[in-house]
């Protein structure tokens, strides 16, 4: 049969998602006559820097008092261009001229969607003269765009090309007139979108793969590039390799603000009838051009497999979208529907108008595309709240992340399954609704040209000749050599390298340090520097430095002018009480109300009076949980995490540098971090009212403040802090009068403090941490004048209870330092040894080790200082041990402290490289003796086994419906992690156990959850390949600590059949619910299973035979026994009044050996066992 089209696009016959319309001038283009569409020119209040030139002298930098000439503003690009006779005074802005002839063919397609989009916020920019430019003789196409857009046509006339006068070109898709940009020399820019035409040219007829193909051969080193992903980036790179990876920038796409959940049924069920789809029934959407790379076969594939197995149910598939290329397998596969071919709708093409409302009415959608440069119906469709199952080829991981079912394309029983479990199970649904829409709201075409402006704006600074804000100023025309630019870059680093040299600062610092970052923020990262080196300078010649300029966040053409970007850039439009509608909403409402009514601005953030507001019921709960939600959390992160701008700007949320950070931030920073403008706008509000508290913070992680002022947030070096602060940056006002500061140290931390800062006091009561009546007298020498404090201090010492101080004082402690905000087994370790030291009364300061911006946005919690005698470093040896540090943001004490290392691995041999890691610690400590048998073999320090301590989290009892899974099956459970090594994990052993036990009975389950299976592809597929044919549930998502816990509680019985395991913590937390576990006997586990507790599989010791990275082909681990777990599961499961046993004597056992209180006694034993020898001097 041949495929039906119900509804065609104004009864065009289209050949797919490219039409060879936007190729057919592409070889003419050069000669062609152009049409342009010229903006009405945005008028602008002078800017109150314009008179700079004397502020430069010719290749010096930039003075201290001189501002900024930012050529990424509109202004400054045009006092930038005057300067270098670039430009001339009837132009204010770059000519930028905008490639439109995919928006005059008006085919609603993928590439038409991202002009759209993408060219209306161009045009809007103030930063660019911007044209629309097409081929004479589709004039007459785009006056409609125009006109529905509201740009102005005005200049609308017709031109030649040379005549055009465009300073840059952007090219979206065609090819560019190549021949014309180089005579002109034209700043060339492309978007590429992907590269299936070169590499599954199969999807094309030869002739539009050729052209396609001819796109990427105009390029040159002088193109500016594009790439809407990272994949496609990759792609162009290989295909490419003479092109330079800085060449491309990655521009990600965005579902648009026409996407959103919708919730008007009628609206619904009137889409529902404009396109055959019945009423009341669930359907299965699938929208993309009908054509064979978008693999439509299998999903009809998939819908005939799933209604085979439930015939009685009412489903519907529908495909919508225009017809396109070889649908010979799409044939084909409808043809073999059967009976189900009347369940299948084919839509045809969907207007724009409907897409929300048929997204939304979807039971879920399922994209197997099997080439995308990008994505977007995926995207679109959780944009709508719709459940996304979707191939993990090319580009598409990218997209959805874990926010969807990611499987690979021909994985049909994958398909199946997962609609299935979509069907039966609204809480899973809602679970992946949820997840969809906030990862959905981490992509916005704002932030798309806001990528796109900025990476214009710095190439065309280069390309023009034209010197960026910090460089020298260069009197030669056309464009930088190579040479200039290395000169350029050494200049930079030099800078930094001096900045760090007198201060101490990191040795990571530097702008370079990540290549990825875009031109111009590395430009203005390099401008900070460059200030703050001048500053310093001038604090070195004795010269007082200016106060900066104020920043008012509620005076609006202020904040303008501060971030150099229009208000519409910083901010959104007023939200309405009426229009609070979700967390987000009543953010916006809440800073809108908080920045325009004076009355409630002390209150910020606390709760508000929330009747003043006039808010509905529903509006007042969406803003309760504003306001516990911990808006400004991840923007503090995004700047703490930051080394760089951390350490040029520690002031940057105090009065001091909020103007820079402000503007930092707004012009990049936040788009690079992944923020919502709520997040920062939340942040600078909270900072603006308490600044006494930032600078607290600001303290807590600048390694250089802490050298310089080890005991500055204490009484006794706080005044010397705040009169620095003063005179280093010019500033005053009362947040820097200490009294104002909030009193978050104890007295005993702040007398601890000042004693590991102050020598003199070390030296006079050496004993004052270790007995009392010496922690007495230091207490009591504190309160007279011998001590050379003032008398305000002494005071204040006289006035403590020196007994309870004293007690204080002398009581064992640890510093930890650990990955306490990384999701991991490591965080709930090094958390288990805290509860544990704290449960006996060892005292704990903490300091979270940071891995990267993705971290839990809680890393200023974790501020404490290096005061106690023993440092636990509690991070593996590669790859952050050795900068543990710097990366907490804390100084090393001096005297140092007696350091140990908290180290995993699961063999009983360590690699060779951890004892040059061990060479600055004095011993390490193990969580099993299996570990610490592999760390004797090797290292030469004290090992000792301390086990950290288990405690079950509260979690929330939930139903297996939550889950996805029925409740009648007796139900095993194992739980791993993809990233944790498959092979070790041995799931695979397991599915055998099981089905060598049960077959392929429905009386009982095998529950496999792990996450990241997308990006372990081929090892996902061969565990799905290995579960059919047997009642096993694979589920591959990122669950929350309490959904893991709570998975694990609505189970009945735990199996691990893992090959080695360091500690075995799933099988701890199953004991101690009171599950029986079946697991192997070896390795970490043994420490605390045997055979009263557990149910224990013997085993074989193999070598891995391969390198499995991290681990070497010559390293033995277990190769259990499958007949015996088999035998196993098959007894748990027939008397399972018996396995209730099991699972009793275990919770029994593991709170009775595993608890807080036995580990943290015997972590008090070796602390006080510590201090009596460095007391002894040993």
């Amino acid at each position: 049969m041949r495929l039906k089209i119900t509804r065609t696009l104004e009864g065009r016959v289209r050949t797919g998602c490219r039409s060879n319309c936007h190729l057919e001038h592409a070889h003419r283009h050069c000669s062609a006559d152009i049409a342009v569409v010229t903006p009405q020119l945005c008028t602008q209040k002078e800017d109150p820097h314009a008179n700079f030139s004397a502020a430069f002298k010719e290749r010096r930098l930039l003075s201290p008092g001189a501002h900024p000439i930012d050529a990424r503003s509109p202004s400054g690009f045009a006092r930038v261009f005057r300067l270098r006779g670039c430009m001339d005074d009837k132009h204010q802005k770059p000519r930028l001229a905008l490639d439109a002839h995919v928006l005059a063919e008006d085919v609603k397609t993928g590439v038409y969607r991202v002009c759209d989009e993408l060219f209306r916020r161009l045009y809007a920019s103030p930063r660019f003269e911007t044209y629309l430019f097409v081929r004479d003789g589709y004039a007459h196409r785009i006056r409609k765009y125009v006109s529905a857009t509201k740009m102005d046509a005005r200049g609308y006339q017709n031109r030649t090309a040379p005549s055009a006068d465009a300073e840059i070109f952007l090219s979206p898709f065609t090819v560019a007139p190549v021949e014309w940009l180089a005579d002109k020399n034209v700043l060339h820019a492309h978007i590429v979108h992907d590269l299936i035409a070169v590499y599954r040219p199969e999807y094309f007829d030869a002739e539009t793969a050729k052209s396609v193909a001819s796109i990427f051969a105009s390029f040159d080193e002088r193109t500016l590039i594009f790439a809407v992903s990272e994949h496609t980036k990759r792609d162009l790179l290989e295909h490419r390799p003479d092109l330079k990876a800085e060449q491309v920038t990655v521009m990600p796409l965005a579902a648009g603000d026409r996407f959103h959940p919708c919730l008007d049924h009628a609206e619904r069920a009137a889409v529902r009838q404009r396109y055959g789809i019945p009423p009341g029934v669930q359907y299965v959407l699938s929208l993309a051009t009908l054509e064979i790379r978008k693999n439509l076969d299998q999903v009809v594939n998939a819908f005939v497999q799933l209604l085979a197995q439930d015939p009685s149910s009412d489903m519907h598939l529908v495909l919508a979208g225009m017809s396109g290329w070889k649908l010979d397998k799409l044939d084909q596969a409808l043809d073999a529907a059967g009976g189900s071919r009347d369940r299948i709708i084919l839509t045809g093409f969907v207007d724009d108008a409907d897409l929300s409302a048929l997204y939304s009415d979807a039971l879920c959608f399922v994209y197997l595309s099997r080439y995308e440069g990008f994505g977007l119906p995926p995207l679109e469709a959780m944009a709508c709240g719709t459940p996304v199952i979707c191939s993990n080829a090319s580009s598409l991981p990218e997209v959805v992340g874990d926010a969807g079912v990611v499987l690979d394309a021909d994985d049909v029983d994958g398909v199946v399954e997962a609609i299935q479990r979509i069907a039966a199970s609204a809480s899973y649904r809602d679970m992946l609704a949820t997840k969809g829409l906030e990862h959905a709201a981490l992509f916005s075409w704002d932030r798309s040209a806001g990528i796109v402006l900025d990476a214009l704006a710095a190439a065309y600074a280069r390309h023009a000749g034209a010197f960026l804000p910090q460089a020298p100023v260069s009197v030669s025309a056309g464009p930088p050599s190579e040479k200039k630019g290395r000169r350029y870059l050494r200049r930079a680093l030099k800078g930094l390298w001096w900045l760090a040299t007198p201060w101490s600062m990191p040795k990571r610092i530097s702008f370079m340090r990540d290549r990825a970052l875009a031109d111009a923020r590395a430009a203005e990262m390099t401008l900070l520097v460059e200030q703050e080196r001048a500053r310093i300078s001038l604090r070195q010649r004795g010269a007082k430095v200016e106060a900066p300029e104020p920043l008012d966040l509620f005076d609006n053409d202020a904040l303008s002018r501060a971030a150099g970007l229009a208000l519409s850039e910083i901010l959104w439009t007023p939200v309405k009480p009426e229009e609070v509608a979700d967390r987000w909403s009543a953010a916006r409402f809440l800073i809108d109300s908080w920045r325009s009514q004076k009355g409630i601005r002390a209150q910020f953030p606390q709760a508000l009076r929330l009747a003043e507001l006039r808010l509905s019921q529903d509006a007042m709960r969406h803003v309760e949980e504003a306001l516990k939600a911990g808006i400004s959390d991840r923007a503090r992160q995004a700047f703490l995490v930051n080394e760089t701008l951390n350490a040029v700007l520690p002031h940057g949320l105090t009065p001091a540098g909020i103007r820079t950070l402000f503007s930092w931030f707004m012009r990049g920073g936040a788009r690079d971090a992944g923020l919502r403008l709520e997040e920062v706008w939340w942040l600078f509000l909270e900072a603006q009212g308490d600044p006494g508290r930032e600078l607290m913070l600001a303290h807590s992680f600048s390694r250089t403040w802490q050298q310089r002022h080890p005991a500055g947030l204490t009484v006794f070096g706080r005044v010397d802090f705040a009169r620095w602060i003063v005179e280093e940056y010019g500033v005053e006002g009362r947040w820097t009068d200490p009294s104002s500061w909030p009193k978050w140290e104890t007295p005993a931390l702040q007398i601890l403090a000042g004693y590991w800062a102050s020598q003199e006091w070390r030296a006079k009561w050496p004993n004052a941490l270790n007995e009392e009546a010496s922690a007495r007298a230091l207490l009591a020498w504190l309160t007279t004048e011998e001590s050379g404090l003032s008398k305000d201090v002494c005071d204040w010492c006289a006035r403590l209870d020196h007994g309870a101080i004293a007690a204080q004082l002398t009581t064992a402690g640890v510093n930890v330092i650990g990955h306490f905000c990384y999701p991991s087994g490591l965080r709930v370790s090094a958390e288990s040894l805290v509860e544990a030291a704290k449960a006996v009364g060892v005292q704990v300061s903490l300091r979270d080790l940071k891995t990267d911006a993705n971290d839990d946005p809680h890393h200023v919690d974790f501020r404490g200082m290096e005061i106690h005698d023993v440092t636990i470093i509690h991070a593996q040896p590669e790859p952050f041990f050795d900068v543990a540090y710097e990366r907490s943001q804390v100084i090393e004490r001096n005297p140092r402290t007696y350091r140990i290392a908290y180290w995993y691995w699961e063999f009983d041999s360590i690699p060779a490289s951890w004892a040059e890691h061990a060479q600055a610690v004095d011993e390490v400590w193990a969580a099993t003796e299996f570990v610490a048998r592999g760390l004797r073999e090797r290292l030469r320090l004290p090992v000792r086994t301390l086990f950290p301590g288990i405690k079950l989290a509260s979690y929330e009892k939930r139903g297996r419906a939550y889950f996805g899974l029925p409740e009648a099956p007796y139900t095993f459970l194992f739980t791993f992690h993809m990233m944790s090594v498959m092979e070790r994990k041995n799931p695979l052993g397991l599915i055998r156990a099981f089905k060598d036990a049960f077959g392929n009975s429905d009386s009982v389950r095998l529950v496999l959850k792990t996450s990241f299976g997308h990006k372990h592809p081929k090892q996902f597929q061969q565990l799905r390949k290995a579960a059919k044919g047997a009642n096993i549930t694979l589920i591959d998502q990122v669950y929350s600590p309490d959904e893991v816990l709570s998975l694990m509680d609505a189970c009945d019985a735990y199996v691990s059949l893992h090959r080695s395991e360091g500690l075995g913590l799933t099988m701890a937390e199953a004991m101690l619910m009171g599950k029986p576990v079946i697991a192997t006997r070896f390795s970490g586990n043994v420490d605390f299973m045997d055979d009263d507790n557990s149910l224990l599989v013997p085993y074989e010791l193999v070598k891995v035979g391969k390198p499995i990275p991290p681990y070497d082909a010559d390293l033995e681990w277990a190769e259990p026994s499958i007949e015996h777990a088999a035998m196993l599961m098959r007894r748990v499961f027939k008397d399972q009044d018996w396995a209730r046993e099991v699972g009793a004597r275990a919770k029994a056992s593991a709170e009775a050996h595993l608890s807080l209180e036995t580990a943290g006694r015997r972590m008090a034993a070796r602390v006080e066992e510590i201090r009596a020898l460095r007391m002894a001097g040993d």
